[in-house]
Order: structure tokens, then C-alpha cells, then sequence
């Protein structure tokens, strides 16, 4: 079970949040860049660290970043920040969230939030004990045409939901180390499949799904190249998901109901599209002339004005990614890797 203390804070910030990165990796300038969208009066990044005092140099140096900092101990400390964005690696999240949230600052960290549930457990234990904000960082639950979907099913615009058909296949030359080595907490589960997974638990309520089969491939290293998998659940609604870091997928979901359909375009994870029985509708992303290393990067700024919201709010979770669907999504990647054969040095 999950063990949260609270859900709600009796304290109120300013209009400004201030924003702490950790890490100066990819995913990192990416959601600076977004956040620079917003408006300067909400959000502000004021500090930046990283392991190697030049690379935070740089990055605050590209992105006009008041300080940097060698090591993360002095972010934690800084008194200025609000908040941290975590973009490590998968296997520091857990040590780095915790540290954060000891230190009584709010946390937006990337995805998969937990190597296990266990891990993610602890944090959610930990964030109850500190009366903090804690969230993973599932950008795609707070794009607009995700949004729509979530609507249009609420709605029940296409009656009740039977099969769900969704894949996210890439093969980038060379495979990056995030996707292979074991270290790293690589793979196509953790690392892609976790879109997968978050979608399909969105689009059924975040329920547990009542019975998983997955089958798979795995490189040298014991870490999953491949995965397919499906997902049954109440009502007789099974999700047929895959996922791959060798070949290149459509990468679009599908949602088919008693009534109709509902399709996200690629990238699914991050489309501006919603197509539907009735046509096609289009939700562009914001102007930028920042430079993104992934696609649709620009669309960061949406789960970064819903922390603004829930913090202003005095909430300690997201209504819309709470943490027991966090676990709910852990727990069943957690299943999936069982079946392949996926074992991380955390899952001992």
C-alpha cells in the first residue's frame, strides 16, 4: 500500500516560483527552455547543479542562470529555491528526491519516478513526512490534447472503453547508454514504455489492471531491447502496448470505444493532434525560438505551471498525476520486467 501523511499544505508562496535544476543533461535545457515561455512574473530558474562544476557553468552560462553550483548539496540548501526539477539518471532519483524533499523543498522529477515501487514508496514516505510537493514528471497528462482526450472520455463520447492499442518504437544510432546499460537503469520498459503505461492507466482511471502478460528481448547486458505486453482489466478492456529501442515504431495511441474512437497522433506521447469520428482537432504547441534536443519539448511548460498551480493551492499532489497512480504505474512496469526477465541491482 502507498503511505501518504497528507494531501494538503496550510502555506502559500508568492506568485513567483523559483525553480532549482538538477543535472545539466538534455531533458534539463529542454524544460529550462520551456519554462522560459512562461510568464518571468511565475516562474524564475535561479540556481543550476551538476557533478562537474563546468558543466553547470555552461549550462547556467546558455540559459542566463543566476548561479550554479558543483554537486547537488548546495541546491538543496539554497534557501531561494522553491522547487527542484531532477533530471538525473534513473538510479539517483531515489537519493536525490529524498534529499530534496529533507531539505523542505517541492520536487517535480523526471520519469519513471521510482527503479521500483519500493523506491518510490520511500519517497512518497518521505514527501508526507516533510509536508512537501512531490510529482512525476509525466509532461504528456498536461498537454492540451491530452487534455481533450481525458475529456472526450469523461465525457463518454465514445462510450465505454474496449481496446486500447498504443506503441513507441525508436532507433537511434548509436543506442544511447539511458537505453542500454544496466548501471543506468536503461531499457525500452523505463524509458519508453513508461509513456505507454501512463496513458493507458489514464485512459482506465488509473486502475490495476487485473491480469499483465509480457514477453521480450534483451541485449547483452540483461536490459530489455523489446517488450510487448498486454494489459486486461474490468469491464473487458485489454491494452495492447510495445515498446522498442532497436526499431521505429508508429508511436500513436488509439482508444477504441462502444461508440467510437479517440487517436493521438505521433508523437503520441507529445502530439498536437486529437483525431475522433468527428475529424481532426489541432493543438499547437507555444511559440518558442529555443533549440530542443526532443520533440515537442516546448510542451514542458504545461506540468510546469500545473506545479505553480498546486503549490499555490497549498497541495502536496498533482490531482491529475497523483502519486498512487505513480505506483500504480511503477507496480506494473515492475510486472512486466518480472516476465522479461529485467532485473536492476535496486530490484534486490
Amino acid at each position: 500500500t502507498l503511505y501518504i501523511t497528507s494531501k494538503t499544505k496550510t502555506t502559500a508562496y508568492d506568485m513567483q516560483l523559483k525553480w532549482g535544476i538538477l543535472s545539466a543533461g538534455r531533458i534539463s535545457h529542454d524544460f529550462v527552455s520551456a519554462v522560459k515561455t512562461l510568464p518571468p512574473a511565475e516562474h524564475q530558474v535561479v540556481a543550476v547543479a551538476a557533478r562537474d562544476e563546468k558543466s553547470a557553468q555552461t549550462f547556467a552560462n546558455t540559459h542566463a542562470i543566476p548561479k550554479f553550483y558543483s554537486g547537488y548539496q548546495s541546491l538543496f540548501t539554497d534557501e531561494e529555491v522553491h522547487i527542484v526539477y531532477i533530471g538525473v539518471t534513473n538510479p539517483q532519483h531515489l537519493e536525490c528526491v529524498k534529499q530534496a524533499l529533507q531539505h523542505k523543498k517541492h520536487v517535480l522529477c523526471e520519469k519513471p519516478l521510482g527503479m521500483n515501487c519500493r523506491e518510490v514508496n520511500e519517497m512518497v514516505t518521505t514527501a508526507g513526512a516533510n509536508q512537501v510537493f512531490l510529482m512525476e514528471a509525466v509532461w504528456s497528462r498536461f498537454l492540451p490534447s491530452i487534455t481533450a482526450l481525458r475529456e472526450e472520455l469523461s465525457n463518454g463520447s465514445i462510450g465505454e472503453v474496449k481496446q486500447v492499442h498504443a506503441e513507441f518504437g525508436i532507433h537511434p544510432i548509436p543506442i544511447p547508454p539511458r537505453l542500454r546499460e544496466m548501471e543506468l537503469g536503461g531499457g525500452s520498459v523505463l524509458d519508453l514504455g513508461v509513456y505507454l503505461v501512463n496513458l493507458v492507466s489514464m485512459v482506465m482511471g488509473d486502475k490495476r489492471p487485473l491480469k499483465i502478460h509480457a514477453i521480450g528481448s534483451k541485449n547483452e547486458e540483461g536490459v530489455d531491447e523489446t517488450a510487448n505486453f498486454m494489459l486486461q482489466y474490468d469491464g473487458d478492456c485489454v491494452a495492447q502496448l510495445a515498446c522498442s529501442s532497436v526499431v521505429e515504431m508508429g508511436n500513436t495511441l488509439s482508444v477504441y470505444g462502444s461508440k467510437g474512437f479517440l487517436r493521438l497522433s505521433a508523437p503520441f506521447h507529445a502530439p498536437d493532434k486529437l483525431e475522433s469520428k468527428d475529424g481532426v482537432k489541432e493543438f499547437p504547441f507555444p511559440p518558442s525560438e529555443a533549440k530542443y534536443n526532443f520533440e515537442n519539448s516546448v510542451g514542458l511548460s504545461f506540468e510546469a505551471s500545473h506545479c505553480r498551480e498546486c503549490i499555490m493551492q497549498s497541495k502536496l499532489e498533482s490531482p491529475i498525476m497523483s502519486l498512487e497512480e505513480s505506483w500504480v504505474v511503477t507496480g506494473i512496469m515492475d510486472e512486466v520486467r518480472r516476465q522479461i526477465g529485467v532485473k536492476y541491482p535496486q530490484d534486490s
